[in-house]
């Protein structure tokens, strides 16, 4: 990655491992999903105790249990999805 000038960053001092991070989930599903029994609730709640920030419920051709789990906690459930199949 390159900063001002081109240099990289490490060469202008910047060490990669000091740089804030977000820790997420992009791909969790709930018991509206044909291949999970976490009741969005308890996916919240354990995606919380895991230390994710952010999640994304992207249940299989459902979306119920997303709009679900997002109404639970809209600040860590960041996107809603679906998984078509």
């Amino acid at each position: 990655m390159r900063g001002d000038a081109g240099l990289s960053l490490e060469d202008q001092g910047i060490d990669r491992m000091s740089w804030d991070r977000i820790h997420v989930d992009l791909h969790t599903h709930t018991s509206f999903s044909c291949d999970s029994v976490l009741p969005p609730a308890v996916l919240v709640e354990q995606a919380a105790a895991a230390g994710l920030e952010r999640v994304a419920v992207t249940d299989h051709n459902e979306i119920e249990g997303a709009l679900e789990a997002r109404a639970l906690d809209p600040h860590r459930v960041c996107t809603v999805g679906v998984a078509c199949t």
